[in-house]
């Protein structure tokens, strides 16, 4: 194995230097894609894969009323929640005790230490039915999206003023999630906890 230290040498100072030009010759010529809406192809999107890829991650998004009333001339917050993708991964948490629990407390406790960052573990499927990786699992996710909610331009806000246009936006997420929970097969007494 070569060491991660050393690929920047092979690929500058041997024969694979080609790979290095060419990766940034593509990074060069693909900079502005993503601000351009990407790179459609109707080519692409007849091939029996992107049709069966397409069918197997469906996405849907419902708008409630009022979002084509509203000019986006200034700032607005938009409650918005995806019903089906807490379903697309499972989330592992280890029993007390043992060897594995022990590995994931250390690696979440440094990670948080030194990253800041707080992290779970997690598994989908493999490339095979029945097998583990970390594809998501085949299962609908619809996102609805609420009315925008107008926020004035404020150079300096306050605490007040900032706890004042969240508690607007959690109270807008709420009713948006009440109101379509069960038509997403949530039940009725299901309840969106915000920390």
């Amino acid at each position: 194995a070569i060491p991660i230290i050393l690929i920047p040498y092979f690929l500058v100072f041997t024969k694979f230097w080609m790979v290095s030009v060419l990766a940034l010759a593509w990074l060069a010529y693909d900079w502005n894609t993503h601000s351009q809406g990407g790179r459609r192809s109707a080519w692409v999107r007849n091939w029996t894969i992107w049709k069966y890829f397409q069918n197997y991650f469906p996405i849907k998004r419902t708008v409630t009323k009022g979002w084509g009333e509203k000019k986006l001339a200034r700032a607005y917050l938009v409650p918005s929640y995806s019903f089906g993708q807490n379903e697309v991964h499972n989330q592992e948490t280890f029993p007390e005790g043992t060897w594995k629990r022990f590995f994931q407390k250390a690696l979440q406790d440094t990670l948080k230490k030194l990253l800041r960052l707080s992290v779970c573990t997690f598994h989908g499927r493999g490339l095979t039915r029945g097998s583990w990786g970390f594809l998501p699992f085949n299962h609908p996710i619809t996102t609805v999206v609420g009315e925008p909610l107008p926020i004035p331009r404020i150079k300096k806000p306050n605490e007040e003023t900032v706890d004042k246009y969240h508690a607007l936006y959690i109270n807008a997420l709420q009713k948006l999630f009440d109101e379509h929970k069960v038509q997403y097969g949530l039940s009725e007494t299901q309840e969106l906890t915000i920390i």
